[in-house]
């Protein structure tokens, strides 16, 4: 008797054994889904509150809501365009010049060539101080838009006091216009505070153009105005070295 109970007793321990290895692959599997679908516990979290809690999931919302910086801005300003004036510096003599005509007198020209006053290079323009105005004008051809900046510059140089001649009624004019056709839009200018017994450098105020323009034209004059009843040539002006700039909207 003590026999058969144990061959019993085997053979159910056999058959237990032969259920845990055929279940066995599916326990594990069960493990490891458990395992990969479980969040991590943070640092210092309780336990049991992460067992109750649901799982943290990844919200879209989250990275949306989240402020990007812009990009660096890659624009920059547009360049500076050089309008050509021709022989800037008269080292031409008078070419791409010219002067008032209704203020020529035979006896005394507007201007002369200068070699010995020079700002720069070899040459520069000598203006007669005269009782109405001396004046060398150029006209530049152009394309410029509507919103464009324009200045103007020239260096003058003056032999002898204002303020000791004919009342310090003298004066200096730099001045530049923009215009279409024959039509004038505008136009910008600086004058002289006082003499300028070295070479110094006189830029009009920014011109900003309110329609688009075909020309621009830079002009130097000096004069006495009315407060004078003669010419004084005596007291020239010189001037060298014209420039123009104009920066596009």
């Amino acid at each position: 008797m003590y026999t058969q109970m144990m061959r019993a007793i085997s053979v159910s321990v056999i058959a237990l054994f032969a259920a845990l290895a055929c279940n066995f692959p599916t326990i594990t599997d069960r493990l490891i889904d458990r395992a990969l679908t479980r969040s991590p516990v943070p640092v210092g979290e309780d336990l049991a509150a992460t067992e109750a809690a649901p799982d943290r999931q990844y919200s879209p919302t989250t990275a949306a809501n989240q402020t990007v910086p812009p990009p660096p801005s890659t624009d920059t300003p547009a360049p500076p365009v050089m309008p050509e004036l021709v022989n800037p510096g008269f080292e031409e003599g008078f070419y791409g010049w010219s002067d008032d005509l209704q203020y020529s007198i035979a006896e005394l020209p507007q201007s002369a060539q200068e070699t010995r006053e020079v700002h720069s290079g070899t040459q520069a323009r000598m203006l007669w101080l005269r009782l109405d105005r001396s004046t060398v004008i150029q006209r530049v051809l152009v394309d410029l838009p509507a919103g464009t900046t324009i200045t103007a510059s020239a260096w003058f140089k003056t032999q002898g006091s204002r303020a000791d001649t004919l009342d310090n009624s003298a004066w200096i004019i730099l001045s530049v216009s923009a215009g279409y056709a024959n039509v004038q839009v505008g136009s910008a200018y600086v004058d002289s505070a006082g003499p300028l017994p070295d070479w110094t450098q006189l830029t009009t105020r920014p011109l900003v153009l309110v329609a688009p323009v075909t020309w621009l034209e830079v002009q130097a004059q000096t004069g006495f105005g009315y407060n004078s009843d003669h010419d004084d040539p005596s007291f020239p002006v010189y001037v060298d070295d014209f420039g123009l700039v104009a920066i596009r909207p």
